[in-house]
């Protein structure tokens, strides 16, 4: 087979085919056809069994580099949305910098990417400690590090400036509750 689905690596449409009169399902079609059901299968089934609910964005251009449990921000950018079934939406780390406008955490990437890349993120769920860096220890609340783009444990309640991520249990499991900055 020499074509290879958009959704089993970008989990982006696939661009439409031009047939003529004559043709006709052959084996090839049928393996493409059978490779986008099983990708689709394989997003959406790791996203539900994980009690999870992510998308996919790309991580803008400007942006540091990711890995498996930075917190995302929608990138902030001045555009409108003309057609929201095919306009990309863009991530950055979520680090305090120069231009960063942003007021609220957009998910946990699950995934490392590179600026231009794509990078699954957890918007709702749980993510456990593997990817949060959560160790096992009391349970409370989490806020985003604005240094680091990571998961930090606090002792008790948000502050002012704070960015709220969600709840940590004992074990270090993450509920994403994300909220707005603390004013």
């Amino acid at each position: 087979m020499s074509f290879i689905s958009a959704l089993a690596s970008l989990f982006s449409p696939d661009p439409p085919v031009t047939l003529n009169a004559n043709w006709f399902v052959d084996k090839n079609d049928r393996q493409y056809i059978d490779q986008q059901i099983q990708a689709i299968q394989a997003h959406l089934s790791s996203m539900v069994l994980r009690g999870q609910h992510c998308t996919m964005v790309q991580l803008h251009s400007s942006s540091a580099a990711c890995a498996a449990g930075d917190c995302l921000s929608a990138h902030s950018f001045a555009a409108t949305e003309l057609d929201p079934t095919t306009d990309i939406r863009f991530a950055e780390r979520s680090v305090i910098g120069a231009g960063a406008s942003w007021g609220a955490i957009l998910g946990i990437a699950m995934t490392a990417a590179s600026p231009g890349g794509w990078v699954r993120v957890a918007l709702d769920g749980i993510v456990g400690p593997t990817i949060t860096g959560l160790a096992i220890g009391s349970s409370g609340r989490v806020k985003l590090n604005t240094s680091t783009a990571r998961c930090q444990r606090i002792g008790g309640a948000f502050a002012s400036g704070d960015y709220p991520v969600g709840w940590v249990d004992l074990a270090g499991n993450l509920t994403l509750a994300r909220g707005i900055i603390i004013p």
